[in-house]
């Protein structure tokens, strides 16, 4: 992502335009990886997922694409949605 003349110095300090810092982003998206390397392992669509887990299938794939900050809540209704313990999404 290309930071405008104004951004700079949030690029500058390791801040992408929406002001987060890169490390949470990567953050994030890891942890969407890991929730969509789950689904696909259990062979569920995302709809079917979001579902099981009383989330809004657009906002499942918002985590998983990692655009979404995730509540501590919705981890664990995930987890339970896949079958597994919280802790193996991270």
């Amino acid at each position: 992502m290309k930071c405008s003349l104004k951004d700079v110095d949030l690029c500058a300090r390791g801040h992408s335009i929406d002001g987060m810092l890169k490390e949470d982003k990567e953050r994030l998206e890891r942890f969407g990886s890991r929730v969509r390397e789950f689904r696909k392992r259990r062979r569920i669509s995302q709809e079917k997922l979001a579902l099981n887990s009383g989330i809004n299938r657009a906002y499942m794939g918002g985590v998983e694409r990692g655009e979404r900050n995730i509540s501590l809540i919705n981890i664990w209704k995930i987890a339970d949605g896949l079958g597994i313990k919280p802790w193996d999404l991270f």
